[in-house]
This record gives structure tokens, C-alpha cells and sequence, in this order.
């Protein structure tokens, strides 16, 4: 996107591990209209091992491009 110079938004979800943990099970049993699929524990904890924070490196450059929510 920013090649092509397309404007663009980062979300980026700042909760610890078991809030986010909380949260996906939630919407896995609550599978409301945003529900696209079932999300294990196994996936979960995985996808949480291999995730990694946004450093300042990737933010140089780009102000007003992340949004940063808990």
C-alpha cells in the first residue's frame, strides 16, 4: 500500500495475553455477524507465541498511520 502510495490505517490491539484470550473465546461462542470462523486454544496460543509488538523502526515515517487500542 504505501509503495503504490495508498492511504492506509494500522489497528493495533494492545491487550495483554488473557484478554485476548477472553475475547476470542467470547466471539467464538457468541459468533455474531462478524464471526468467520472458530479459533481454537491451540491456534490461539500459537498466534500469540509467534506475535511480536510494533517497534519504532516500523512506526519512523509513518505518524497518524497506527492506531493503537486496548
Amino acid at each position: 500500500l504505501e509503495v503504490e502510495g495508498r492511504p492506509f490505517l494500522v489497528h493495533v490491539l494492545d491487550a495483554d495475553r488473557n484478554e485476548r484470550r477472553r475475547r476470542v473465546m467470547r466471539r467464538n461462542s457468541d459468533r455474531t455477524e462478524t464471526f468467520a470462523m472458530h479459533v481454537s486454544e491451540a491456534v490461539f496460543e500459537t498466534a500469540s507465541d509467534m506475535w511480536e509488538p510494533i517497534d519504532s523502526t516500523e512506526q519512523q515515517g509513518r505518524l497518524g498511520r497506527f492506531h493503537f487500542v486496548r
